[in-house]
Protein backbone atom coordinates (compact mmCIF):
# COMPACT_ATOMS: atom_id res chain seq x y z
CA UNK A 1 0.00 0.00 0.00
CA UNK A 2 1.31 3.37 -0.83
CA UNK A 3 -1.93 5.11 0.18
CA UNK A 4 -3.61 5.11 3.60
CA UNK A 5 -6.64 7.01 4.84
CA UNK A 6 -7.19 7.66 8.55
CA UNK A 7 -10.78 8.74 7.96
CA UNK A 8 -13.03 9.71 5.07
CA UNK A 9 -11.12 12.94 4.39
CA UNK A 10 -7.56 12.49 5.65
CA UNK A 11 -5.13 10.42 3.59
CA UNK A 12 -1.42 10.02 2.90
CA UNK A 13 0.46 8.86 -0.19
CA UNK A 14 4.12 7.80 0.00
CA UNK A 15 6.44 7.39 -2.96
CA UNK A 16 9.82 7.73 -4.55
CA UNK A 17 12.62 9.83 -3.10
CA UNK A 18 10.81 10.27 0.24
CA UNK A 19 7.89 12.11 -1.32
CA UNK A 20 4.79 12.24 0.88
CA UNK A 21 1.49 13.88 -0.03
CA UNK A 22 -1.46 14.48 2.30
CA UNK A 23 -5.10 15.30 1.71
CA UNK A 24 -7.61 16.59 4.24
CA UNK A 25 -10.52 16.93 1.81
CA UNK A 26 -11.03 13.37 0.60
CA UNK A 27 -8.50 13.64 -2.22
CA UNK A 28 -9.70 16.84 -3.86
CA UNK A 29 -6.32 18.48 -3.13
CA UNK A 30 -2.94 17.14 -2.00
CA UNK A 31 -0.06 18.94 -0.26
CA UNK A 32 3.54 17.85 0.30
CA UNK A 33 4.60 16.77 3.79
CA UNK A 34 8.08 17.03 5.29
CA UNK A 35 10.27 13.91 5.53
CA UNK A 36 13.89 15.13 5.10
CA UNK A 37 14.68 11.71 3.56
CA UNK A 38 15.29 11.07 -0.12
CA UNK A 39 14.90 7.28 0.06
CA UNK A 40 11.93 5.71 -1.73
CA UNK A 41 9.01 4.84 0.52
CA UNK A 42 7.03 1.71 -0.35
CA UNK A 43 4.14 1.54 2.13
CA UNK A 44 2.26 3.53 4.77
CA UNK A 45 -0.19 2.55 7.50
CA UNK A 46 -1.89 4.24 10.45
CA UNK A 47 -2.85 2.81 13.85
CA UNK A 48 -5.22 5.71 14.59
CA UNK A 49 -6.02 9.18 13.28
CA UNK A 50 -2.60 10.61 14.16
CA UNK A 51 0.03 7.85 14.42
CA UNK A 52 1.43 6.18 11.35
CA UNK A 53 4.48 4.43 9.94
CA UNK A 54 5.98 4.50 6.45
CA UNK A 55 8.60 1.99 5.29
CA UNK A 56 10.92 1.90 2.34
CA UNK A 57 14.21 0.98 0.78
CA UNK A 58 17.40 0.42 2.78
CA UNK A 59 15.41 -0.40 5.94
CA UNK A 60 13.94 3.10 6.21
CA UNK A 61 11.15 3.44 8.78
CA UNK A 62 9.52 6.83 9.39
CA UNK A 63 6.89 7.73 11.96
CA UNK A 64 4.32 10.49 12.20
CA UNK A 65 2.33 11.58 15.25
CA UNK A 66 0.40 14.35 13.47
CA UNK A 67 -1.52 12.49 10.74
CA UNK A 68 1.29 12.75 8.22
CA UNK A 69 2.18 16.44 8.49
CA UNK A 70 5.74 15.65 9.57
CA UNK A 71 7.88 12.49 9.69
CA UNK A 72 10.93 11.38 11.69
CA UNK A 73 13.19 8.37 11.20
CA UNK A 74 13.04 5.38 13.54
CA UNK A 75 16.21 3.40 14.22
CA UNK A 76 15.81 -0.21 13.08
CA UNK A 77 19.34 -1.49 12.62
CA UNK A 78 18.61 -3.19 9.28
CA UNK A 79 19.35 -2.32 5.67
CA UNK A 80 16.98 -4.68 3.83
CA UNK A 81 14.27 -3.06 1.76
CA UNK A 82 10.88 -2.98 3.49
CA UNK A 83 7.81 -3.22 1.26
CA UNK A 84 4.84 -3.46 3.63
CA UNK A 85 3.77 -2.13 7.01
CA UNK A 86 0.73 -3.31 8.93
CA UNK A 87 -0.77 -2.36 12.33
CA UNK A 88 -2.25 -5.48 13.91
CA UNK A 89 -3.91 -3.80 16.88
CA UNK A 90 -0.94 -4.35 19.22
CA UNK A 91 2.22 -3.81 17.18
CA UNK A 92 3.59 -2.89 13.77
CA UNK A 93 4.43 -5.75 11.43
CA UNK A 94 6.62 -5.26 8.37
CA UNK A 95 7.84 -7.50 5.55
CA UNK A 96 10.54 -6.99 2.99
CA UNK A 97 13.48 -8.31 1.02
CA UNK A 98 15.51 -11.43 1.78
CA UNK A 99 12.66 -13.10 3.70
CA UNK A 100 12.83 -10.43 6.43
CA UNK A 101 9.90 -9.64 8.72
CA UNK A 102 9.85 -7.28 11.67
CA UNK A 103 7.83 -6.31 14.72
CA UNK A 104 7.76 -2.76 16.08
CA UNK A 105 6.27 -1.30 19.25
CA UNK A 106 3.46 1.27 18.89
CA UNK A 107 5.82 4.27 19.23
CA UNK A 108 8.43 2.93 16.74
CA UNK A 109 11.11 2.88 19.44
CA UNK A 110 11.96 -0.84 19.41
CA UNK A 111 12.12 -3.25 16.47
CA UNK A 112 12.85 -6.97 16.21
CA UNK A 113 13.66 -8.49 12.81
CA UNK A 114 13.76 -12.15 11.77
CA UNK A 115 14.04 -14.27 8.66
CA UNK A 116 10.99 -16.32 7.77
CA UNK A 117 13.27 -19.33 7.26
CA UNK A 118 16.88 -20.18 6.48
CA UNK A 119 15.96 -20.93 2.85
CA UNK A 120 13.48 -18.16 2.03
CA UNK A 121 15.25 -15.18 0.45
CA UNK A 122 12.13 -13.89 -1.32
CA UNK A 123 10.79 -10.36 -1.39
CA UNK A 124 7.44 -10.08 0.41
CA UNK A 125 5.22 -7.19 -0.56
CA UNK A 126 1.89 -7.63 1.25
CA UNK A 127 0.72 -8.67 4.73
CA UNK A 128 -2.71 -9.30 6.24
CA UNK A 129 -3.68 -10.55 9.68
CA UNK A 130 -4.94 -14.14 9.47
CA UNK A 131 -6.26 -15.62 12.70
CA UNK A 132 -3.36 -15.66 15.15
CA UNK A 133 -0.78 -15.23 12.39
CA UNK A 134 -0.03 -13.24 9.27
CA UNK A 135 -0.60 -14.06 5.61
CA UNK A 136 2.53 -12.87 3.79
CA UNK A 137 2.77 -12.76 -0.01
CA UNK A 138 5.28 -11.78 -2.64
CA UNK A 139 7.77 -14.01 -4.44
CA UNK A 140 6.63 -16.76 -2.06
CA UNK A 141 3.36 -17.01 -0.16
CA UNK A 142 2.78 -18.37 3.30
CA UNK A 143 1.59 -17.95 6.85
CA UNK A 144 3.76 -16.76 9.76
CA UNK A 145 2.30 -17.99 13.04
CA UNK A 146 3.91 -18.58 16.45
CA UNK A 147 7.38 -18.15 14.95
CA UNK A 148 6.80 -20.71 12.20
CA UNK A 149 6.69 -20.16 8.44
CA UNK A 150 4.54 -22.47 6.32
CA UNK A 151 4.19 -22.09 2.57
CA UNK A 152 0.72 -21.97 1.06
CA UNK A 153 -0.17 -24.99 -1.05
CA UNK A 154 2.31 -27.32 0.63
Amino acid sequence: KSVAFTDRNTGVIVGEFGNVLKTVDGGETWAASTTSMEITLMAVSFRDGLNGIAVGLDGLVLKTADAGESWTACETGIKQHLFEIFWDGKQWFTAGADGIIGYGDPECESWEFKKLSDVDWAWHTAVEKLGKGYLIVGASQGVWENGNWSYLGS
